[in-house]
């Protein structure tokens, strides 16, 4: 006879959770000792109402000037911001925007607690190869790869398609929860 298996079908990602994680997404840009652009340029994500960024470290590395914009299509917003905390072992970075009591609030994303599960939708939002505020689906390949960068560190394998200037953004769940940093 037929036998009935119970099967987990996965729902995609909503596109107001991706509007809403693409306006906790930003562009950070550094300046270093010789006041040249291209030390730095990648992406990061808020993470807390006060104006906290997750990104890379390498992102950020040797940087003096940390200027970090936000989606806006209207408008040039940016932030300078200062580094507050590195792993670069685990090759993360804490960012605190510099915010002016006039800029608009920060919206930010929850970081997942749990393991993501295998083939679950995620959306990988960044500024690959300059294309800024790109938005790429797929789903979880693997939990826990050895990492490239440093042995010391799992990644999490998956399909979205991430380039150069994706390093430092969000991998996001279908409840709009980061469950990653991207690394290019």
């Amino acid at each position: 006879g037929l036998v009935m298996t119970e099967a987990l079908v996965w729902a995609v990602v909503p596109t107001a959770t991706v509007e809403m994680a693409r306006d906790a997404t930003v562009l950070v840009a550094t300046r270093n000792e010789n006041n040249q652009m291209g030390n730095g340029f990648g992406s990061g994500v808020v993470i807390s109402e006060t104006g906290i960024v997750l990104t890379n470290y390498h992102v950020i590395h040797r940087a003096e000037i940390i200027r970090v914009w936000f989606y806006d299509p209207s408008d040039s917003n940016y932030s300078y911001a200062k580094v507050i905390g590195i792993d670069p072992v685990a090759d993360l970075a804490l960012l605190q925007l510099e915010l002016d009591s006039d800029f608009p609030p920060t919206v930010y994303l929850e970081i997942e607690q749990e393991t993501p599960v295998i083939a679950e939708p995620v959306v990988a939002i960044g500024h690959p190869v300059g294309l800024q505020w790109t938005v790429t689906t797929g789903s979880i390949n693997h939990q826990a790869r050895p990492g490239k960068i440093t042995p010391y560190v799992n990644v999490i394998q998956h399909s979205a398609e991430i380039n150069k200037g994706n390093s430092g953004g969000p991998l996001i769940n279908a409840n709009g929860d980061i469950v990653g940093i991207n690394t290019y």
